[in-house]
């Protein structure tokens, strides 16, 4: 594949995910930007706006989109450094650069804003995820559902009593054979 094909099939590629993302699926536009993004041949303007991408990806999780909008910044960061750059290279990348510290510096005022209001210091990073787990519950996992059967019966979770018998001999089955 030609550079400018690969160019083309990695721009594409996020024009994909903005449009995944603008249908409202999060999840699936995230993969996508993180493929992008830890792409290597993947062209490096390409990689910054997935990291931007990304960030916006899960909106109540500042940290989350602190470390895409970290990511973004690192490569603009390395990109500045390269010597085969134009002057017209380094201005876009400065431009592109600006957007990135700009989106890092509105999310930290939401950030902060938002702990502000409810009367207290914006936790770190460790303190949120604390915080994030209690919300869930005591036990933190809550959250987690256990599908059931058309009766009812929990399909997943501690259990009582397999409808069915563990290891051991099946009738119609050879000698010697275990049945899982």
């Amino acid at each position: 594949m030609s550079t400018n094909n690969a160019a083309r099939f990695y721009w594409a590629k996020l024009e994909k995910a903005v449009t995944i993302f603008e249908a409202g699926n999060h999840d699936a536009a995230q993969d996508i930007c993180c493929q992008l993004g830890n792409e290597f041949r993947c062209p490096r303007f390409c990689q910054v706006e997935a990291w931007m991408l990304h960030s916006r990806c899960c909106p109540d999780n500042y940290w989350f989109a602190k470390g895409s909008l970290d990511q973004a910044l690192e490569i603009c960061v390395s990109c500045e450094s390269n010597d085969k750059a134009t002057e017209r290279d380094l201005q876009a990348l400065a431009d592109l650069k600006g957007s990135v510290e700009k989106l890092l510096k509105g999310r930290l005022e939401e950030y902060v804003k938002h702990w502000k209001a409810k009367g207290r210091e914006p936790p770190t990073e460790d303190e949120w995820y604390e915080i994030a787990d209690g919300e869930a519950g005591d036990s933190g996992d809550e959250w987690l559902e256990v599908a059931e059967d058309e009766e009812g019966n929990p399909l997943s979770g501690p259990v009582e009593a397999w409808p069915f018998e563990g290891p051991g001999k099946r009738p119609g089955c050879h000698e010697g054979t275990t049945v899982y």
